[in-house]
């Protein structure tokens, strides 16, 4: 497996998933270490704040609320109510404060990716039992080999979907007959949220709109299953296999170098790997800033997850749609989203690596299905319009266009 997807693979980004995943540690401290009473109504409130942090955990916040509802006798009314009305209002106030700052309830992101994927997202798992045939071509078509780097992502893509799955029906079939009774219940509605969170993306966000910190709570809950399960396991053993205290100082020693090797050799990977096209646009971000405004620009429509926008401080609209106000959105699903673009003033439009490969192909008169995994992302109105392109740097796969009104002229539509 390439190093980039499993051996060195991270489930977590410098964007939400620091305050999600510490936020996740502290409800399971709260759980593990208040009383019943009120481990569980401070459990939701932090979960209520972990909401905020990655929506879709949103089903492991339910589940908890489930469980304050399903043991309210114990817990009190008063302390109940505390505990869904809390986590409630935060998700209230973040829902109008999008209502009051873009117009709509939700991030766009979300319903640019939203649809029925379940089908897709099982051929991509049986594809990755049948390694040979390309993401390109019919699933029963060898014209053209998969690459490994494109399986190894498959691999990582599903492992971090149906892992997690897993271990929580393992975890919930093994609680109802009396396992893991030293532990609280509420882990049960965790696990059941988690399965939740994973069969909704399995069966709505396709898998190459996942990204791999999209389960970072789910990924470390079962880390902690798993660890469970492990911890039976020994119990359970004979008498004349059990380790003792010896036994687990050294598994404990040997965990803890295993997972320090790991940590420097996913250190020395990031430090040393081969600079990227975005590393490099970072570089260069001042000379790219400077060659945009010598163009005029001011905003520009962006094919690329925002960083460019980000790097040279100038802004930008999603040309892939993730990131829109309402109007755009809308356009974009009618077909006319150039139309707006243009009424704004944004002539320009500026792609890095895999999307400016796509531009230039299709401006040498190939067509966009052979980029087909950008093909849901690109606008059929471009087919419409002329596109000239002004540069393209190959050092760092930055290509600016200008985008016409214009209808395309037959040349164009027959250049070789």
């Amino acid at each position: 497996i390439a190093p980039d997807h499993l051996a060195f693979w991270s489930y977590a980004n410098g964007m939400e998933s620091p305050l999600s995943l510490f936020l996740f540690s502290l409800v399971i401290v709260v759980i593990l270490t208040a009383s019943d009473r009120v481990g569980a109504v401070v459990a939701s409130i932090l979960m209520g704040l972990g909401v905020l942090a990655r929506l879709d955990d949103v089903f492991i916040l339910l589940a908890i609320l489930a469980y304050l509802v399903r043991h309210t006798q114990e817990i009190g009314a008063r302390r109940v109510a505390v505990g869904i009305v809390v986590p409630l209002v935060f998700i209230l106030s973040y829902l109008a404060y999008n209502i009051v700052t873009v117009g709509v309830l939700m991030p766009m992101s979300g319903s640019a990716k939203a649809g029925l994927a379940i089908v897709n997202n099982f051929r991509e798992l049986v594809r990755l039992a049948l390694p040979v045939f390309s993401w390109d071509e019919p699933m029963f078509s060898a014209n053209r080999m998969l690459s490994y780097s494109s399986f190894s992502e498959n691999f990582i893509r599903e492992f971090q979907m149906f892992f997690p799955m897993i271990v929580c029906s393992i975890y919930l079939f093994l609680r109802r007959r009396d396992w893991f009774q030293g532990f609280p219940d509420i882990f049960s509605y965790i696990a059941a949220g988690v399965l939740g969170k994973c069969f909704y993306n399995v069966a709505f966000v396709s898998l190459w709109h996942q990204g791999y910190w999209y389960y970072a709570v789910p990924v470390i809950f079962s880390n902690i299953l798993v660890a469970l399960l492990v911890n039976e396991l020994l119990n359970i053993l004979p008498f004349w296999l059990d380790v003792g205290g010896y036994g687990r100082l050294l598994s404990g020693m040997v965990l803890f170098f295993f997972m320090t090797f790991l940590g420097n050799a996913f250190i020395n990977h990031k430090c040393n790997e081969r600079s990227g096209p975005q590393r490099q646009i970072f570089a260069e971000r001042e000379s790219i800033k400077k060659e945009m405004q010598r163009l005029g620009c001011q905003t520009f429509l962006e094919f690329d997850d925002g960083f460019i926008s980000w790097a040279t401080g100038i802004k930008s609209v999603s040309g892939l749609g993730l990131a829109l106000d309402h109007e755009a959105f809308m356009a974009r699903k009618n077909g006319t989203f150039l139309d707006v673009m243009e009424r704004r003033g944004i002539r320009l439009a500026v792609a890095s690596g895999d999307y400016a490969n796509a531009f230039r192909n299709w401006l040498k008169g190939k067509k966009w299905l052979e980029n087909q995994h950008l093909w849901g992302l690109l606008p059929k109105e471009f087919d419409s319009r002329t596109i000239s392109e002004i540069s393209f740097r190959e050092d760092i796969e930055l290509l600016v266009v200008e985008i016409s009104s214009a209808k395309k002229s037959e040349a164009q539509d027959k250049q070789p």
